[in-house]
């Protein structure tokens, strides 16, 4: 048994989009004057980091209080939402026409959570886990993982001992994941034969008790973009808290340290009262 760290090198894409605004004549606005940038500029740049903790807050919410927009099923956290339509020239975001698709939000703030691996026919399936910045620290599929066999994700900072029948260990950067897991089924009645194999992918807490409920009121719950101009922000900030940005961007952090979103830091949203006004000489 071993622990996974195959997180994806987030500040690898930063520069690369930084060489490419760069080499566009568009630094100007962008990360490397973002020391000097006006309160307007900066709030910009902060947005544009985090953006994928936004996402993922108002995500996280609406899935867990209604309805989850990709398997359009209720969701419960650590537990599988699984789709049951086959994808059509008029569904969004979902283009595998042969393959249905489960989501997970994953809780490990206070515990790690197991999944179960069925055996399997030797059909395609994977199960792509990602922190809230998008970055993905583990892709389980049927070439490392023959099953039947047992995972563990823990989050950053668990400590605990996990069993000796625990075939893999992951490791989660924050303590909210996303898992999307994808199996390929070749024609409707290959589709059936699918569907029974897919109840085998289970999931429980360490150490064995049932995935049991995450109430909704425990986590952030986002506010109205058209009531309130700084809803986003506000939301960051709530993230920012529940799930840092990784210690390895703490040069890009230091950045936004005027506005309380740095290294260690308690966001301000008073602070951006006045960074969220336009200023003339501003390009949008």
């Amino acid at each position: 048994m071993s622990e996974h760290l195959t997180a994806l090198d987030r500040r690898t894409l930063i520069a690369g989009m930084l060489a490419t605004s760069a080499a566009f004549g568009q630094a100007q606005t962008g990360w490397a004057k973002a020391g000097a940038a006006s309160d307007y500029e900066l709030a910009r740049e902060l947005y544009r980091y985090a953006f994928p903790l936004i996402f993922f807050g108002r995500y996280r919410h609406n899935s867990l209080t209604g309805v989850d927009v990709i398997t359009r099923q209720p969701m419960t956290a650590n537990q599988w939402s699984h789709s049951n339509r086959t994808v059509t020239p008029e569904s969004s975001g979902a283009p595998q026409t042969d393959t249905l698709y489960s989501i997970l939000l994953g809780d490990l703030r206070q515990e790690s959570l197991l999944l179960n691996i069925p055996a399997m026919d030797g059909r395609y399936w994977s199960i792509q886990c990602c922190d809230f910045f998008g970055s993905t620290f583990a892709m389980i599929n049927r070439r490392n993982t023959s099953g039947p066999a047992k995972v563990a994700l823990v989050g950053p900072h668990w400590r605990g001992k996990i069993p000796k029948n625990v075939d893999a260990v992951y490791r989660s950067p924050m303590p909210w994941i996303f898992a999307a897991m994808r199996i390929h089924f070749a024609s409707e009645i290959d589709r059936d034969r699918m569907l029974t194999l897919r109840t085998g992918f289970a999931t429980t807490r360490l150490p064995g008790r049932i995935a049991g409920q995450s109430s909704a009121s425990k986590i952030a719950v986002p506010s109205s973009r058209g009531a309130d101009p700084l809803a986003d922000f506000k939301l960051l900030a709530a993230m920012w808290s529940e799930c840092p940005p990784p210690s390895a961007d703490r040069a890009y952090m230091q950045r936004f340290r005027k506005f309380g979103f740095g290294p260690g830091a308690m966001p301000n949203i008073d602070a951006l009262t006045a960074a969220r006004h336009c200023q003339e000489d501003c390009t949008g």
